[in-house]
């Protein structure tokens, strides 16, 4: 292991050129070169599965706060007259607030 940590190339941006000279130097160069750009395929390959994974997990748990549990028509009527407040010109104070989306269903609402 500790080989291999003096070998950090920079394997997934290395053209195929770059490839065969390993391929044709020491074995032992290539063995440590071609097993660096493995781990660190597996290695992405892994963080983008556990960030996917939290990804889930936070849109799963706004599923149990109160906003999200109401019904998709209400939720809509919601959003079109926070909208329909927003674009009114002869209001005298503006409201500097946002509605942000907070999940994918409600982008999905507020789309529809």
């Amino acid at each position: 292991m500790k080989y291999m940590m003096a070998y950090n190339y920079e394997v997934e941006s290395r053209p195929r050129e770059e490839e065969a000279l390993f391929q044709e130097s020491d074995p032992m160069t290539f063995l440590r070169w071609d097993t660096l750009r493995k781990v660190e395929r597996i290695h992405n390959h892994v963080n983008q599965s556990f960030a996917q994974a939290i990804a889930d997990v936070a849109e799963r748990s706004n599923l149990y706060t109160g906003i999200a549990r109401l019904p998709e028509e209400l939720l809509s009527d919601i959003f079109t007259t926070y909208v329909e407040d927003q674009m009114d010109l002869d209001k005298d104070i503006r409201v500097s607030k946002r509605v942000v989306p907070k999940s994918r269903s409600w982008t999905k609402i507020m789309t529809m």
